[in-house]
């Protein structure tokens, strides 16, 4: 059977092939030049351009900013959300009409409702008999009206346990609160709490009488930590038989960001703070909008003291609390000396989710909303918000300055409700500045908006590396005097290192340059608890007892670090280095499809024949490809069913298959291809140095959405019509992204279409000549593409007149030394010695972590070498700041 194989194999493919080594050569012909004209100065930079983002997502408050360590204090982490209903492990929303679709969702997603006790266990020993079970009779307040029954048969033993986030966190010679609520009847106790570590040991202790009258009392101490241990669980042990119900367990830190009682966690603040944010944005994001309209954030349940604190289920999954409300997000933008940005619910929820609205004779309401946020924040003490505000411990205004009306919405139906909202604002707040939500970036006022009530839009960009890198240039040429720019989101998502942050680094030199249209930026997301990620990429990491910063985190801290005043002409005459397309080829495809008669012909004598027919020499990456008598054969995937999304799909969503031992330059790839049935796409690679690099031309419709194979309701197409592009292959940094392959680079796209039926073989000539490519069908030219290597090195230039400095940003996102002649022209009384910032590192993956982490993060040095001309090379992976002292 094995030599049948082996025969057909043999069959399927043909002859010849050029050797070469597998490394890339690059070479550098002559230096860049970087010309900054002081004379000639560009936009003025926004005092306000670099800002920082909060969203409530991956546990970012609860057990993090907002420092309580009990996970599930008062017993409302499984409450299911208004308006959602529970059947089959799921939790639905109501079937209504999505404002952006015009569909019926019929949203629904995995909801663990028995699990009421989640974070709490119950222990004894084996001759005590206890239970617990959650209850809503007598509730300690209406807003949390979840407590916990304890019923204890015998007292021999039993203890409530909770294990906090991922274990409680002590720091020696620390001061910690603890506070419970308990509701005796037919006990006496006493109920003692402690505080013990992994062995028993014991670091905090009190006992507590209770009075057994069946009326909710609070119970607390404050002690000092005599250990440093992250690894505490609390314990209630009960030394009575009967029954009490419990409430609100609370352990917190006496030390907080400022010293405030019940504030934020110091460490996690200061890694804000330090981040120098003109304007923090609060409080998303998708939970602005809520997965529905009822469940949508409403500000007024996050004020106050935190025991009436409603809370609600964050569709990123999971209870909040809201202990990082809106008053503590206004009372930290003034402690860090930044504007307040409120992001307000537009009247529909998020179209990424169930996509519900109100109506427009219910959109008082949410205007009376919006209207007490901005009285809340600014209004007079005598207003009925301010003086809540007052009430709440800050008669004084809070710094609010922006309100974006939305979040991530477009369409007629947001159209209509943003106009109400935004008349409401502007007659009763003027000054204020609005933004519009609308995040698809468009060079022009979609028609349905109004245009004189747009002021600035607010566009997203969550990309590959590749994108960033390719995009500086995407602010250049956006009609001016129509609208400005917020970049609210913007992150690189599939390399989570310092590539990816070099990526964003050159993204932000193109917004700074175009600063007299991109106003304000942030990137997103801010936090993430690294034991609860919902996220794949995020700026700061922590746990229970550190946090660190990735490196994003410093390139947000450098640009915010050295805003100039003023961008300066700088023109860069780019040197790009030398790149060979070489390597082995691969085909790929999720369709139904036959190959066969593949050829690989070089300028060499090799024989390839061999090479191509040894199926040892192939290797299937993904899916499934099987020989028979017509050829290679790639298996179709399946569809998913539908509501269910591409990233839920369970097996390999391609069929790829390399042949690494053929190592070709110039070369002719042909082969004959015929497709069954369904066909959404075919892959055809070359210059493959191993399974995430490489160049590829792409065969496709160009009406398909991603992974249009995996849609359901998907049709045979019998009659296509094709066009093909030129793309480049990198790695992708993992996670939810990474079994889809690759992240790609669009190089280019051939000229011509082509039809593409069923059950008929098509000829497929691919000719690769140093940098040119081109492709033939049915000896039919389609066109020729010359790649030119995508840049990856980038300069701005700025003045910042309060320092009387020339600051100058290098981005280097390549893996070799940029080497440099730096001019200064129209310079006068430039000093020689200056400073350097610059972050480095060896490796593109490089990132840091709770071990190291600092290993990615911006040395300060002095340097004595500036002029008015001098040579400067950069660091492989290197994002550099020059600040040199000069007058124009």
């Amino acid at each position: 059977m094995k030599d049948y194989l082996q025969l057909l194999w043999t069959m399927i493919f043909g002859t010849a092939l050029l050797s070469c080594t597998q490394n890339e050569e690059r070479a550098l012909t002559k230096p860049s030049i970087i010309n900054i004209d002081l004379a000639q100065e560009g936009n003025e930079i926004s005092e306000d351009l670099w800002g920082i983002f909060y969203e409530e997502i991956n546990r970012s408050g609860d057990g993090g900013l907002y420092p309580e360590m009990i996970y599930n204090r008062a017993f409302e982490e499984k409450n299911i959300p208004h308006t959602l209903t529970y059947q089959d492990g799921v939790i639905k929303a109501p079937s209504k009409v999505d404002y952006e679709s015009g569909r019926v969702k019929n949203w629904q997603t995995e909801f663990d409702v028995e699990n009421k006790t989640d974070g709490w266990k119950l222990e004894s020993n084996s001759e005590a008999d206890a239970s617990m079970k959650v209850v809503t009779a007598s509730p300690l307040d209406p807003a949390t009206p979840h407590s916990l029954l304890m019923d204890i048969q015998s007292n021999d033993g039993v203890k409530l346990v909770n294990g906090g986030f991922k274990g409680i966190a002590f720091t020696k010679g620390e001061k910690y609160d603890f506070l419970f609520y308990a509701r005796p009847f037919a006990f006496t106790g006493p109920i003692t709490a402690s505080i013990v570590d992994t062995l028993g040991n014991v670091v905090a202790t009190r006992a507590f009488d209770m009075s057994g009258n069946n009326e909710w009392d609070a119970y607390s101490f404050s002690f000092t930590s005599d250990v440093t241990n992250n690894a505490l669980q609390l314990e209630l042990t009960f030394g009575a038989a009967g029954q009490v119900c419990l409430d609100y367990i609370s352990l917190l830190p006496q030390s907080t960001f400022m010293d405030r009682k019940g504030g934020l966690r110091k460490d996690i603040a200061q890694m804000l703070a330090d981040l120098n944010p003109a304007f923090i944005r609060w409080p998303g994001g998708c939970v602005v909008e809520g997965c529905t309209m009822e469940n949508r954030i409403k500000w007024w349940e996050t004020i106050g003291p935190h025991i009436t604190r409603k809370g609600e289920w964050d569709l990123w999954g999971y209870h909040n609390t809201y202990g990082f409300g809106y008053h503590e997000f206004l009372q930290l933008c003034e402690d860090v000396g930044a504007s307040a940005m409120y992001v307000a619910n537009a009247g529909v929820s998020c179209a990424a989710r169930n996509g519900d609205y109100y109506e427009m004779d219910q959109m008082p309401e949410i205007v009376e909303q919006v209207l007490g946020s901005i009285e809340y924040a600014i209004g007079d003490v005598s207003t009925k918000w301010g003086a809540e505000r007052a009430k709440n411990g800050h008669p004084e205004p809070f710094p609010l300055k922006y309100l974006e009306i939305g979040n991530e919405n477009s369409g007629e139906i947001y159209a209509e409700r943003y106009d109400m909202i935004y008349d409401a604002v502007r007659e009763k707040y003027p000054d204020l500045e609005i933004l519009n939500a609308h995040f698809f970036f468009t060079p022009e006022i979609p028609e349905y908006y109004t245009e004189e009530k747009i002021q600035m839009l607010d566009p997203h960009w969550y990309r590959d590396a590749e994108f960033f890198f390719a995009n500086t240039q995407l602010f250049d040429t956006i009609p001016r005097g129509k609208f400005d720019i917020y970049a609210g989101e913007y992150a690189c998502i599939q390399q989570g290192n310092m590539y990816g942050a070099l990526s964003e680094a050159a993204f932000m030199t193109g917004m700074e340059r175009n600063a007299d249209i991109v106003k304000m930026a942030s990137y997103a997301p801010l936090l993430e608890n690294v034991n609860y990620r919902n996220w794949p990429t995020n700026l700061i990491h922590f746990k229970n007892d550190s946090v660190y910063g990735r490196s994003s985190y410093y390139v947000q801290k450098m640009f915010a670090e050295n805003r100039p005043d003023v961008n300066l002409d700088t023109q860069l005459d780019w040197v790009f280095p030398e790149e060979k397309i070489i390597g082995g080829i691969g085909l790929e495809s999720p369709s139904d499809l036959t190959i066969k008669d593949l050829i690989v012909d070089t300028e060499d004598d090799v024989d390839n024949a061999s090479i191509l027919s040894d199926e040892n020499n192939w290797k299937v990456v993904k899916g499934t490809w099987t020989v028979n008598e017509e050829g290679l054969k790639a298996e179709a995937i399946p569809t998913l069913p539908q509501g269910q999304r591409a990233f839920d799909f369970e097996g390999d969503v391609t069929n790829s298959i390399h042949n690494e031992q053929i190592q070709a330059e110039n070369l002719v790839m042909s082969f004959k291809v015929k497709r069954d049935s369904l066909f959404h796409g075919l892959k055809i690679k070359f210059g493959l140095k191993d399974d995430d690099h490489y160049f590829q031309i792409n065969l496709f419709d160009p009406s398909w959405r991603w992974f249009p194979w995996l849609n359901a309701n998907v049709e045979n197409n019998p009659d296509l019509k094709l066009t093909a592009s030129l793309q480049k292959a990198i790695k992708n940094s993992g996670g939810r992204f990474g079994r889809f392959g690759p992240a790609t680079i669009d190089v280019g796209r051939f000229d011509k279409e082509f039809d593409f039926g069923m059950d008929k073989w098509y000829d497929i000539k691919v000719t690769v000549q140093g940098k040119l490519i081109s492709l033939e069908v049915d000896g039919v030219s389609l066109g020729q593409i010359e790649y030119q290597r995508p840049q990856r090195q980038f300069a701005i230039a700025g003045y910042d007149k309060e320092n009387g400095e020339v600051v100058v940003k290098v981005v280097n996102g390549e893996g070799t030394p940029f080497a440099t002649q730096i001019n200064l022209n129209n310079a006068a009384n430039l000093e020689k010695t200056g400073e350097i910032i610059e972050m480095s590192a060896e490796e593109k993956d490089a990132e840091n972590s709770f071990a190291e982490p600092m290993k990615v993060s911006p040395k300060t040095m002095a340097y004595d070498g500036f002029s008015s001309s001098f040579d400067m090379e950069f660091k492989p992976y290197s994002l550099t700041i020059l600040k040199i002292k000069a007058s124009k």
